[in-house]
């Protein structure tokens, strides 16, 4: 009995301490918390009560949320909607516009390692500020190249007519200095994209981390979901508002040349205004994100409740020990632990995949819709950005929503993009719904009288003695067919207009007569202008490319809650960001180019001329949408699978008293652990070569 007796207090003694733990943890929490700065201001002594009604994570959400439709706007909208106008401006090829969309992503990849790993241990919200700023100074610079680059001139106000003493014929060269001296304002382009990409780098890294660990993990997909939904609205809005100030000549206020119309390929539209506005904006959303704290107040007793779900490879207790990433000399070991990830590994190919297809396919639809269905390029972004807002902004929602709905863990989420990824190859069969493109004499269809021959000639009997130039695109149709210029359809004189302020060319010999134009004079009606295009298939395009966007966007928020979960807590900014360098280099920056290089090699007709390349004038539909069919397929195969890989990879943590949700203050117990295979197999490799760091 004494026995008994003696042994019954320690046994009350324990479970008064097992009680105890959690006041404890209570109250180491709240230490933690008092250690951090949650107040919102921009000095220690500048942050005034007021301001502290912003220090929560729905103000946080709308801030962040408005910083991303601005990069969106400027990076994804305008840019892209902008792509055909500076081509034509400063003379660059499709694979040139490409660059400079890249460009984006090459500086997002040099920066974003830097930014994630000492980033995520620092001031986050003050990053941001500097990127957000970094943004504002990008389009600034970009919108500069039109303020010192000289008045833009259309060729063609004269030289366009059939000149029968042939004084018009050959090219004249007088301006290919000029011409060259425009092709240098890319590197302008590149350098203000490159500021771009610092920015968004810091935004879409950050930005994420910052908001996931300021909500719980049961309201972390949709808050992610709601971020990334209006991140699609920036390029929607830019695709609209830039497809409105298109219809604005390049050199507002000063009216453009008589004759000189939106439906002109000559039309150069005020593409730099775009980026002035974003400018502005930016730079008033920077002291804004400056105001933030390091930490939002509840962050820590939030952090402490999670539970893990990183894959189980033996690295998150060697990550999570007090002072690791402190140092850049542990940045090659948190670049390894994360490479021994197989599911995150996978995670990152797959969007890598999905990034290259939205970047490319974003920076050209404009032009595809403008090339395959005969409409201006204004209209054209418009109606991208139509089709871009409710099906990839509700495509992101939707993604986080049903994550938050079903609370879906790791597998359930890749689970959920493997059925998305697949009813998208289903409908990537939209780009062969096309029109077959106008009818170019010379190009697609031989003149009248003549035959078509295996190379591209614009010059026939009918205009033999023209003298006509190919420096200048200036269409016009007759009877279905369109004339590179009236001088190709051999007319002799300038257009007319009747008492009905039509206007129109007459005497052209090439509608109807392969005889000279000297000799014939008809009444054929030639107009000036692309031939209208009789096709009603973009009705059945747009319901398909909207499913097309819906599904892919959906992968969106529920890949970036799958990348932030499979990582350990305190490594999930870095995770982020060295996802980005892959995101980047493999996948945005590529994209464009590869897009880009297709559709320049669908192009039958070149502005070339004086040893000068400029821009593609004319396209082979055919061509463009099967190598753009090709390309969609290739890449959502390499997605898919990489998709599955990580699901039977995946090895989720087992369950122990010390992965319940109290894992905040555990880190110091964990330093004592040296049995990782994770450290084991770094130290030996760090012991190959000791000269490493």
């Amino acid at each position: 009995m004494a026995d008994r007796e003696e042994a019954g207090p320690p046994q009350l003694d324990s479970e008064k301490e097992s009680l105890n733990k959690p006041t404890d943890k209570v109250a180491d929490v709240e230490h933690v918390e008092d250690s951090v700065d949650t107040s919102c201001g921009y000095t220690a002594t500048c942050k005034p009560k007021f301001l502290q009604r912003l220090a929560n994570p729905t103000v946080y959400l709308v801030v962040i949320s408005i910083c991303s439709i601005m990069q969106g706007f400027a990076v994804n909208g305008i840019n892209n909607v902008n792509i055909s106008s500076y081509e034509r401006r400063y003379l660059l090829s499709s694979r040139n516009s490409g660059l400079v969309a890249s460009f984006y992503d090459i500086a997002a990849g040099i920066t974003v390692v830097f930014v994630g790993y000492f980033g995520g241990t620092g001031h986050q919200p003050r990053f941001l500020g500097v990127g957000v700023a970094s943004l504002g100074l990008g389009c600034f610079i970009m919108s500069m190249a039109h303020f010192t680059s000289p008045m833009y001139v259309p060729d063609g106000a004269k030289g366009l007519a059939c000149d029968i003493e042939g004084s018009s014929s050959g090219a004249n060269c007088a301006g290919s200095e000029d011409d060259a001296f425009l092709k240098n304002y890319l590197y302008v382009l590149l350098l203000g994209q490159a500021l771009n990409g610092f920015g968004g780098t810091c935004l879409y890294s950050l930005g994420v981390t910052y908001l996931d660990q300021s909500v719980s993990a049961k309201m972390a997909p949709l808050y992610v979901g709601i971020m990334a939904g209006f991140s699609i609205l920036g390029p929607a809005l830019g695709f609209i508002m830039g497809g409105s100030l298109l219809n604005i000549y390049v050199d507002h206020p000063k009216p453009p040349p008589d004759g000189l119309t939106p439906n002109d390929p000559r039309w150069v539209g005020a593409w730099w205004l775009g980026f002035l506005i974003s400018s502005i904006v930016s730079t008033l959303l920077a002291l804004v994100m400056f105001l933030f704290p390091k930490e939002l107040p509840g962050t820590a007793a939030i952090r402490a409740a999670k539970v893990s779900e990183a894959h189980d490879n033996g690295c998150e207790e060697v990550v999570n020990q007090e002072g690791f990433g402190l140092s850049y000399k542990d940045l090659p070991k948190a670049s390894w632990y994360l490479m021994k990830n197989p599911a995150y590994m996978c995670i990152t190919a797959v969007v890598t995949s999905e990034l290259a297809l939205a970047a490319g396919f974003s920076t050209f639809m404009p032009k595809y819709i403008s090339n395959q269905f005969g409409y201006t390029a204004s209209w054209s972004a418009m109606v991208t950005g139509f089709l871009a807002v409710p099906g990839a902004a509700l495509g992101q929602f939707m993604g986080g929503y049903i994550c938050k709905k079903f609370q879906l863990k790791v597998s359930g989420i890749l689970k959920l993009t493997v059925i998305c990824s697949v009813i998208v190859l289903i409908v990537s069969p939209v780009f062969w719904i096309r029109c077959n493109g106008a009818t170019l004499a010379g190009v697609s269809t031989p003149y009248p009288g003549d035959t078509l021959g295996d190379e591209t000639n614009l010059d026939s009997t009918c205009n033999s003695g023209c003298g006509c130039s190919t420096s200048v695109y200036d269409p016009v149709c007759a009877n279905g067919i369109q004339y590179f210029t009236s001088c190709h359809a051999g007319c002799p004189g300038a257009s007319v207009k009747n008492d009905k302020d039509e206007e129109f060319y007459e005497n052209c010999a090439c509608p109807v007569s392969t005889s000279p134009a000297r000799v014939i004079a008809n009444y054929t009606r030639v107009v000036p202008g692309t031939c209208p295009q009789k096709c009603g298939l973009f009705g059945l395009f747009i319901p398909v490319a909207f499913l097309l966007f819906f599904f892919t966007f959906m992968m969106g928020s529920p890949l970036v809650m799958a990348t932030l979960r499979v990582v350990p807590e305190k490594q999930r900014a870095y995770a982020v960001s060295f996802q980005w360098v892959f995101l980047r280099f493999l996948g945005s920056l590529p994209g464009p180019i590869i897009f880009g290089s297709m559709i320049d090699a669908s192009c039958s007709l070149w502005d070339e001329e004086c040893s000068v390349r400029g821009s593609c004038w004319v396209y082979n539909n055919l061509h463009m949408s099967v190598r753009l069919f090709v390309i969609t397929i290739v890449l959502k195969i390499i997605a898919l699978g990489f998709n599955i890989l990580g699901i039977f990879l995946y090895k989720p943590p087992k369950l122990t008293p010390e992965s319940q949700p109290t894992q905040v203050l555990a880190n110091e117990n964990m330093s004592n652990n040296s049995n990782s295979s994770c450290a084991n197999d770094f130290d030996l490799k760090s012991n190959e070569n000791n000269t490493f760091l």
